[in-house]
């Protein structure tokens, strides 16, 4: 019999290792705080990056990206700057909030053959 103690310990275990590996979450990505992370990413047609507008990358941020016809697509939480994501060809529309209630929003466009990137700036 496994104990309830045990079984939240593997659960923590297991969610530490994959946030520091920064490895797949579901149906996005999320890293690039340091060089050798940015060298593995995964590919993935859509970038979204999240930094102040003076430059230092931001990390913890929760996103939501939305198709032109406002359909939720992808929604998540970012533990890193970078957000790499496939989407379907068409418009899109990402917001990000910061912890401090700060909210930015940037419409973009997926092509088949190029990648997208959207960079939302914070004051």
């Amino acid at each position: 019999m496994v104990f309830p103690q045990r079984i939240l310990w593997i659960l923590c275990l297991l969610m530490t290792l994959a946030t520091a590996a920064n490895v797949a979450y579901g149906n996005y990505w999320s890293g690039g705080v340091g060089e050798e992370e940015r060298l593995n990413v995964p590919d993935g047609n859509t970038l979204i990056i999240f930094s102040q507008r003076s430059g230092p990358y931001l990390a913890n941020m929760a996103f939501t990206i939305r198709r032109s016809d406002s359909d939720v697509q992808l929604q998540g939480k970012a533990d890193g700057p970078w957000v790499i994501t496939d989407l379907p060809s068409g418009d899109y529309y990402v917001t990000a909030t910061r912890a401090n209630g700060d909210r930015q929003g940037l419409a973009f466009s997926v092509r088949e053959g190029k990648q997208a990137r959207a960079i939302l700036s914070f004051p």
